[in-house]
């Protein structure tokens, strides 16, 4: 039984000092697509070589970030705006002990202003973020407000501190673009399933070690992101895995296998048991919650293979049902933030593909297809986006995985990971 589940799991898993002001003095929010021309940034007086080096990276990275809504806005750097176009204008001071950065955006009839004080140190070590700000500035001036992906960041495995043919797996995090990157754990084991808690403090994870004996196990961890101190939640038994945190934030949903047959538990920070959410003969794997934890999605070989389910968290087994009829078996299903859909990656034509379907069941959506093996996608917080990996086989003895961004509608935006190892489990944190 062990053995079986080790098998479904492979298939499941293979500023605070800153001030900032704005102003809007005229227009409303457009929502047809519009072209935003942004300017090299003017320095208005001295600064050092660090920060002018800087800022001259600002209309890249915002004209890259604007086009992750291409539906919206096409942005580009030329010397001057035409009378249809927004000119994004931005000026900076270098200050004694700080940056000030002031945005407009404008054309005829339209304006809105930005400005941001930021403290020196801060903007020498995380200028991209700020240019990111900017970037969200134009989002929300033209967009009614609605929050942009731009300040979100995700979470990943990667090997690339593997040596030779040992293979180590670790958590990193990085911007949502695939700048930024920062090394989370450092086990020199293997990583796996990564969760990020509702307040953006922790990220659960499991560890796959051998014991002395030569018996795999896969203990359960908790991560403070900030400290970067670890603790170990569960270590019972046999798989600790797929964690995915309740909305309470206080309280996480696990697949263990302690009891021999793999089943899907409550647990709170502490590692005590609440709560065992299925009871079956059959193997459950890999939960995934709506926004308000009513309703649980999970992965269940009840129908002899691997297929999505989905139940009440109150009535439990009783409401039991399963949804997925796609491929030769499913893999890691995902709420999005509505709650009303489910991406998930199915066996289809000798490769994973996504595919999205109603939470009932209903309206399935093949997402991918032509594009390499994919696998793990996960919902931006906006429900707009999905980020996911995909396996490309270079040779017979080379493959390599990286992360890519899509709409929720399958197309391609744009691989956020390069050159950084096999990158896998994204997990998107606003």
């Amino acid at each position: 039984m062990l053995k079986a589940t080790f098998i479904l799991l492979f298939f499941m898993l293979s500023l605070a000092f800153a001030q900032e002001k704005y102003v809007v003095a005229v227009g409303e929010a457009d929502l047809l697509q519009e072209t935003i021309v942004v300017n090299t940034v003017a320095l208005e007086g001295e600064s050092d070589v660090l920060v002018s080096r800087r800022l001259e990276e600002f209309p890249s990275i915002i004209i890259n970030d604007l086009s992750f809504y291409p539906k919206f806005f096409v942005g580009k750097q030329v010397s001057a705006a035409l009378e249809n176009e927004f000119l994004l204008k931005i000026t900076a001071k270098q200050e004694q002990k700080t940056v000030r950065i002031k945005s407009v955006l404008s054309k005829k009839g339209k304006y809105f202003e930005r400005e941001q004080v930021i403290p020196l140190g801060e903007f020498r070590e995380q200028y991209r973020h700020w240019a990111h700000r900017i970037s969200d500035f134009v989002f929300k001036s033209l967009q009614g407000g609605k929050d942009s992906i731009f300040l979100s960041e995700i979470v990943f495995v990667s090997d690339r501190t593997s040596v030779g043919d040992q293979v180590f797996k670790e958590l990193y995090i990085m911007d949502f673009d695939g700048s930024n990157v920062r090394r989370l754990t450092g086990h020199r084991g293997i990583v796996i399933s990564p969760a990020v808690s509702p307040d953006k403090r922790f990220v659960a994870y499991s560890l796959l070690k051998k014991r002395p004996n030569g018996q795999k196990e896969i203990a359960l961890y908790l991560l403070d992101i900030a400290t970067r101190k670890e603790r170990i939640l569960s270590n019972r038994p046999g798989i600790n895995s797929g964690a995915y945190f309740h909305p309470d934030g206080e309280s996480l949903y696990v697949s263990m296998s302690f009891v021999g047959n793999t089943e899907i538990y409550r647990i709170d920070l502490k590692g005590n048991i609440i709560e065992q959410m299925t009871k079956n003969y059959a193997e459950d794997v890999d939960p995934s919650l709506n926004a308000d934890g009513s309703m649980m999605t999970f992965l269940s070989s009840r129908s002899g293979k691997a297929m999505i389910y989905t139940m009440d968290t109150k009535k439990k087994e009783e409401t039991s049902k399963r949804i997925s009829y796609v491929g030769t078996f499913n893999a890691t299903p995902r709420f999005s933030p509505s709650g009303k859909e489910i991406v998930f990656s199915s066996w289809y034509d000798n490769k994973f593909d996504l595919f999205r379907i109603g939470a009932d069941g209903l309206g399935l959506v093949r997402l991918t297809k032509n594009f390499g093996s994919n696998e793990d996608p996960v919902y931006s917080f906006d429900g707009e986006f999905i980020a996911f990996n995909s396996k490309r086989v270079l040779s017979r003895k080379r493959a390599v995985q990286n992360l890519y961004i899509a709409t929720r509608d399958g197309l391609i935006l744009k691989k956020i990971s390069d050159r950084f190892g096999n990158c896998t489990s994204p997990r998107w944190i606003k």
